[in-house]
């Protein structure tokens, strides 16, 4: 709704995610649940700018690397990440509010080292991956519980 762009596969989600960016101002974009394969598996994208107190003059075109089911990008100002969502056939309320809490909860985790610095606990991939796992042992166990299990 925000850049007016229509997600429809994975490129339109990185444009979105690019425009925001550039038209916002925004250091971290974050798009879930894009089901743009139309198949039981969903797709979330992840961007967020590496160093937000510096200036990066690089104007080279984001290289975007596959593997192991993720889009990683280490050669431009972004930190960018996709994810697995697994789908469930059934109808949770407030799983966007879980994803949001835990998703700024591990991206807002410092640790301090022995030299005073703040330093992030969780990579950004790392990230995704604590709060995809977590959210999927919650529906899980919701499901379970809600079968009489």
């Amino acid at each position: 709704i925000l850049s007016g762009i229509r997600i429809t596969d994975e490129k339109s989600a990185l444009n979105c995610i690019n425009y925001l960016h550039k038209k916002y101002h925004i250091p971290t974009v974050i798009i879930t649940s894009t089901n743009v394969t139309l198949s039981p598996v969903m797709y979330g994208y992840g961007s967020r700018l590496k160093n937000p107190m510096k200036k990066n003059n690089n104007n080279s075109r984001d290289l975007l690397n596959q593997a192991n089911g993720s889009v990683t990008n280490n050669t431009s100002k972004y930190d960018r990440v996709r994810f697995k969502i697994p789908h469930f056939d059934y109808h949770f309320i407030g799983t966007g509010d879980l994803f949001a809490a835990l998703t700024l909860a591990h991206l807002e985790t410092k640790i301090e080292k022995e030299n005073g610095q703040q330093v992030p606990k969780y990579s950004f991939k790392d990230a995704f991956q604590s709060v995809l796992s977590t959210i999927q042992t919650v529906l899980s166990k919701t499901l379970k519980i809600s079968e009489g299990g």
